[in-house]
């Protein structure tokens, strides 16, 4: 499939590790791996996937980290990562995560977790003094979305420091998403 741009396994995977092997998936721009439950490691070789620009993960709740291969992606731009264990959320954070050299120069990490009321909010890496982002509104006669223009308290583990003032972004579509700003 050497012509490959978009890359969507939802649900359709059910090993332990996923490798990306050298030379393969030469054109692949976006990959989706979601809800493979089983999944524990991703390895991406040197080379493989060099045209990767975006990279959503989860929920795959026997994943511990963040794969250390990612580093191999030069020119991954925005890292999801949907509904995923405490632990993987934690260790990527800006203030002591032990793992946040593996995405520092990713410029666009977003965590997603279902609140209460089933809606999606976003939780983006931030030191404790970011501003809020802003909504990018565009088209003739844009939607806005909904979004939460407030620092907030709540984390998606419930509260702790451990999440200095996340900044939260709330939709019910899919749609929303697309309207927020890429900050």
């Amino acid at each position: 499939m050497p012509r490959l741009v978009y890359l969507n396994l939802d649900a359709a995977y059910d090993g332990e590790e996923l490798h990306f092997e050298n030379g393969g998936f030469r054109k692949l721009k976006e990959i989706n791996l979601k809800n493979l439950k089983w999944l524990k490691v991703v390895k991406i070789d040197q080379g493989a996937l060099s045209h990767l620009e975006k990279l959503e993960i989860g929920p795959s709740l026997e994943m511990k980290e963040v794969p250390t291969d990612i580093i191999n992606l030069r020119k991954l731009k925005h890292l999801d990562i949907w509904e995923m264990p405490r632990e993987f959320v934690a260790a990527m954070q800006p203030d002591g995560g032990e793992h946040f050299w593996k995405i520092k120069n990713v410029a666009r990490v977003r965590f997603w977790r279902k609140d209460d009321a089933g809606d999606y909010v976003e939780y983006k890496l931030s030191s404790s003094n970011a501003e809020p982002p802003k909504p990018a509104l565009s088209g003739s006669n844009p939607k806005p979305p909904k979004l939460w223009d407030r620092r907030h308290p709540y984390t998606p583990y419930g509260y702790s420091a451990a999440f200095p003032s996340p900044l939260v972004g709330v939709y019910t579509d899919k749609s929303d998403v697309n309207n927020f700003a890429d900050y």
